[in-house]
């Protein structure tokens, strides 16, 4: 029994110590303090008072919103999406949402704000935020919850009131912000569990309000609602901002200081506007890379902060906040980065975290699709729009109708070098290889996502729950186009979100035909892979050394496409479509069921090809076929 201890004590040693070397002891000592502040809390609950802070809301009159050119752009769209946008609109009066932008969550009428409707179960609005566990077992995953009380929805009930001028849009906004109030005592219930999710509730709130109220239909009463919504979520944000801040940092930082910033000027608090803006311009310029590339390393939350900047463009002459040039030649090279590894309907490869993250519902687009965005920064930062006029125009009417048009031309994109994406007439293939600035939440090293003729041929798996096993296991090696050896993983995980044993990567060689790079793990192996790409065909060669020189590895290969094995070729048809063929000098291949997740808490089959490697070097060819 002494001897296990000692184990136990020398591997939580270990862990310690990799944890601070690789996330600092400062941020180390910033989460152990939070973990203390959460402790004392649930000891005596009446100590949060130390920790509040008193805000006092005096005006609201923050957006301009053009409905007028809203109107017209609704009203010109073809019938289906009309249709589509007032069928939304109705569902979500009757407390039915499009959730994560596929899956319908009913949530009853009246809305309980506490139900997750996937599980069936509800969190106690009676409990104070700090006793409610990020995942309840019985409940299931808080962001089913979250997800109507994020009010994004509510766009529907203004862009429908546009086309039918029918009050019944604006009765169900007016009654379901009041019934949000009364059912959602300050501090307690799942929706005041997280400082982000408020931000987002109210600056949602504020945007539709201001939407409705110039169409001069709001009244008195909703005034009132909505200031007391403000004061209650800027008090929230404001009483603890302290985890976000200096613990969880990335997006959960951006999103609560743009709702700090929002607070600030609705209580007329003019320094502390100019201090939350000047910390976002710096979190912009430090949150992502130079090929702009967003470090929580997933296109979704890339686009996630995009519509956070979205938002400070459109306040930024009521709030007097100046825009970085730094900030906009960042975002420039983001939206660049995105439009990049687009397909030409908008979708971007399935990768890092993709649990919905979209804030902002004013799109007849498709959820998935990344055009609005990329459109839209790229008219707020000065340059032309990539994509002709379309659908995902209208997201430009709600954030960009009070700024100039500069119409600069398109410069050269370097990103996609850097970023390793290689584009040929036929195919897009994207390689990741990074040296993590901050924690990762997937094991993708190396991992190749290949699209042909527009189709997700060799895909990532997605997210699908931070709340289960299986959205657990898709984040692992074993659900990405890389390496697998049974047993053993890129990076360590350590409950749901703390991952630390970073790998060490080196790219050696790439240019517009070649890539080279390795990637050293802490489970004990390193994975090189060199590629070349050609205009009908790709080459890896992929070299595998473990400690124990063990070389039985397998090369995987996720995809939606329907696989058959002729010969010594492996077929990959896309409905009856043949879209490549792959081969192989490994020793064995295994056809296996997956499932992927292109839409938080959505799954759908697929098929895994595992290629049995006994030796430490092994080519794969991978040919494009047909027209």
């Amino acid at each position: 029994m002494h001897c296990v201890k000692v184990i136990r004590r020398k591997v939580l040693l270990k862990k310690i110590f990799i944890i601070i070397k690789e996330y600092g002891f400062i941020w180390t000592f910033n989460r152990t303090l939070y973990e203390v502040k959460l402790w004392l809390l649930r000891k005596c609950p009446k100590l949060q008072l130390i920790f509040e802070r008193e805000v006092s809301v005096k005006r609201i009159d923050l957006i301009d919103v053009d409905v007028q050119s809203l109107r017209d752009f609704l009203n010109r769209l073809p019938q289906r999406q009309k249709d589509d946008i007032i069928r939304k609109a109705d569902n979500a009066a009757n407390g039915k949402i499009e959730a994560f932008g596929k899956t319908e969550f009913d949530y009853g009428s009246p809305i309980d704000w506490q139900l997750n409707p996937a599980s069936g179960k509800r969190c106690d609005e009676k409990k104070e935020w700090f006793f409610i566990p990020d995942f309840d077992k019985e409940v299931g995953d808080i962001k089913n919850i979250w997800e109507i009380s994020r009010f994004a929805y509510m766009y529907y009930y203004v862009r429908a009131y546009l086309l039918t001028e029918d009050r019944k849009y604006y009765l169900a906004f007016s009654g379901q912000l009041a019934q949000w109030l009364e059912r959602n005592e300050y501090g307690k219930g799942a929706n005041y569990k997280c400082g982000q999710e408020c931000s987002i509730r109210m600056i949602n709130a504020l945007i539709v309000y201001s939407a409705f109220d110039k169409l001069g239909i709001t009244s008195e009463q909703d005034r009132a609602n909505l200031t007391r919504l403000i004061n209650y979520s800027y008090k929230k944000v404001k009483s603890n901002f302290f985890y976000a801040h200096r613990c969880v940092k990335i997006d959960h930082l951006i999103a609560e200081a743009c709702g700090l910033l929002t607070g600030a000027w609705c209580c007329g608090k003019e320094k502390d506007v100019r201090k939350y803006g000047k910390l976002i311009m710096g979190e912009i310029k430090k949150q992502f890379s130079l090929e702009g590339l967003y470090l929580s390393y997933s296109f979704h939350y890339q686009r996630y902060v995009l519509e956070w900047m979205e938002y400070i463009y459109k306040i930024s002459k009521k709030a007097n906040i100046v825009i970085d040039p730094g900030v906009e030649e960042v975002l420039y090279k983001a939206a660049q980065l995105l439009n990049s590894v687009s397909n030409n309907e908008g979708e971007v490869p399935n990768y890092g975290s993709n649990d919905g993250t979209l804030i902002f519902k004013v799109t007849a687009c498709e959820h998935n699709d990344f055009r609005p965005i990329i459109n839209t920064i790229m008219l707020l930062t000065g340059h032309e729009k990539i994509y002709s006029d379309g659908f995902f125009d209208e997201e430009w009417l709600w954030f960009g109708d009070m700024r100039e048009l500069k119409a600069k031309s398109l410069p050269e994109n370097s990103s996609t070098k850097q970023f390793f994406v290689f584009v040929k007439e036929r195919f897009t293939l994207m390689v990741n290889a990074h040296n993590y600035k901050t924690r990762p939440a997937h094991m993708d090293q190396m991992h190749i996502d290949l699209w042909v003729d527009g189709k997700n041929v060799f895909c990532d798996s997605g997210s699908y729950s931070y709340a289960n096993e299986t959205g657990d296991s898709l984040t692992l090696t074993s659900a990405h186009n890389t390496v697998f050896i049974q047993g053993k993983n890129q990076i360590i995980r350590s409950g749901r979100f703390l991952t630390y044993g970073k790998p060490m990567v080196k790219v050696f060689d790439v240019n517009n035909e070649n890539f080279d790079g390795q990637a050293s793990f802490i489970s004990g192996y390193s994975h090189r892979r060199k590629i070349k790409v050609e205009q009908e065909c790709i080459v890896l060669e992929d070299w595998v050394l473990t400690k124990e020189n063990e070389n039985h590895y397998e090369i995987l290969f996720h995809t939606p496409c329907d696989v058959k094995v002729v010969g010594a070729e492996i077929a990959f048809w896309y409905q009856e479509k043949l879209m490549c063929t792959l081969t192989s000098e490994a020793q064995n291949v295994i056809i296996d069921d997956a499932k992927r997740s292109t839409h938080y808490m959505s799954l759908e089959p697929i098929k895994c090809v595992r290629l049995i490697s006994e030796k430490q070097y092994c080519r794969t060819t991978i040919a494009m076929r047909g027209m």
